[in-house]
Parts: structure tokens; sequence; C-alpha cells
């Protein structure tokens, strides 16, 4: 009969349980240069871009930007995403 059986279960392994880890936010930029269609060395300023966010069908527009004298607009701080 099982009524004699002595059951002893032991764990010599501690463990310190481990902090959750927080999440992480990944930010990304894009960078535009603004070119003249047939001299494609030669860089245009004033350009003006807008940069949309593409959630499901929707467009959110995140910001419009006008290019420097290089023909250099930077879009920075952008969440992980799609754009358009």
């Amino acid at each position: 009969t099982a009524d004699n059986v002595k059951l002893t279960i032991t764990n010599d392994k501690a463990t310190t349980p481990k902090p959750p880890i927080p999440p992480v936010t990944i930010q990304g930029s894009l960078t535009v240069k603004k070119v003249d269609s047939a001299q494609n060395d030669l860089l245009l300023s004033g350009a003006t871009f807008e940069l949309y966010e593409k959630k499901d069908a929707s467009l959110n527009l995140i910001g419009t930007k006008t290019t420097d004298a290089s023909g250099t607009v930077v879009f920075d701080k952008l969440p992980a995403g799609d754009y358009v």
C-alpha cells in the first residue's frame, strides 16, 4: 500500500529573479536630397516635402519640411512604421 511512502523533493539551485526588460522604442530618420532632374549633381534648395505615416488604409501627416542650401531635409526621431 502507499501508506508507508515518504516523498522528499528538494531544489538546491537558488535563483534570483531577473528584473523585467523595459520596452525599447525604436526610432529612425529619413534624409531626402533634392537634385535637378537634368543634372543629378546639382542640389536644389527650397523644395518642400511632406512625410506621411501609413497606418492601415489611412495616411497621417507627420511633417512638412523644406530643403536647405545643400538640397537636404531630414525627418528625425521617427518611430518604427511605414511612411510615404
